[in-house]
């Protein structure tokens, strides 16, 4: 038996061949013949029925928490070897930990370098910030205002600038080649300092992060007690959990002013020898 679609596709096509025997010659577009309502009923339910539905894998409450992992992390990674700093309110004191603007910074250090983290608000770019970082100091301007400047403990190192062509500098020495006088010259590479990024803190704030390498002294590790100048001691709340067992128990400053109070011991108690002279 014929169904009713194919009954129409039929009847579409006799009357096709219809027109073109009345009309020779005449070329006629004509829409092909519709579905009836209870086909298309039929097919939306076969669509549903074979839909893929997508559902959630955590619930509300793994999503939070998730969420509050994520962030002790990352203040964790933002503070490691290093610490954060609180606000100061206008009455001089330390503001509660749990309020707003609880961060001026942060900072966290490794063996060779310190990375500073300074709160920016939510919707911070790129674009929006200038970071000037100097042997001595960092400033860093917000929509072309100056949100933070302050001086470093200690100097940091420069690095320096990769250069355009890098493999013409290296195979050259460093020099180039002049073919007015077929001499060389010394290419100077811009030094430079520190480096910075923009990156997300928590559901409150972004974060602008400069990094800088410490200046070594005298090839010797240098664990920061401070990141900058006006900065409090800390104490034994700064801890230093990448730093080694055997780095805990070496002190610079401790084993000199051993061997110096030793030295001054051995002068104080030596005894007196005789020198005859001639007379």
């Amino acid at each position: 038996m014929m169904s009713e679609r194919e009954f129409r596709e039929m009847q579409w096509i006799e009357q096709g061949k219809q027109f073109e025997r009345e009309h020779p010659g005449t070329i006629m577009f004509r829409e092909p013949p519709s579905s009836s309502k209870e086909e298309e009923e039929e097919k939306e339910k076969e669509e549903e029925k074979h839909e893929t539905k997508t559902t959630s894998l955590f619930s509300e409450e793994e999503k939070e928490e998730r969420r509050r992992v994520a962030i002790a992390r990352r203040k964790e990674k933002f503070t490691r070897n290093g610490i954060y700093v609180r606000k100061k309110s206008s009455r001089g004191t330390e503001e509660n930990e749990n309020s707003a603007g609880e961060l001026d910074y942060m900072w966290s250090q490794t063996s060779s370098d310190v990375t500073l983290s300074v709160l920016a608000p939510l919707g911070t770019k790129a674009k929006d910030v200038r970071v000037d970082v100097t042997e001595t100091s960092v400033k860093i301007a917000l929509c072309k205002e100056v949100v933070f400047d302050r001086e470093w403990e200690h100097p940091i190192g420069e690095e320096v600038e990769e250069y355009d062509e890098e493999e013409e500098y290296n195979a050259n020495g460093g020099l180039k080649f002049n073919e007015s006088d077929k001499s060389f010259t010394p290419i100077r590479r811009k030094l430079t300092y520190g480096s910075w990024e923009v990156t997300d803190y928590d559901e409150n704030n972004r974060v602008i992060r400069v990094t800088a390498q410490k200046k070594s002294v005298e090839l010797m590790r240098h664990w920061w007690q401070k990141c900058l100048k006006d900065e409090e001691n800390h104490g034994e709340m700064l801890k230093l959990p990448d730093r080694s067992a055997s780095a805990k128990s070496y002190d610079s400053k401790k084993v000199w002013d051993d061997a110096h109070a030793d030295f001054k011991a051995q002068v104080k108690n030596r005894e007196l020898i005789d020198v005859e002279v001639g007379k």
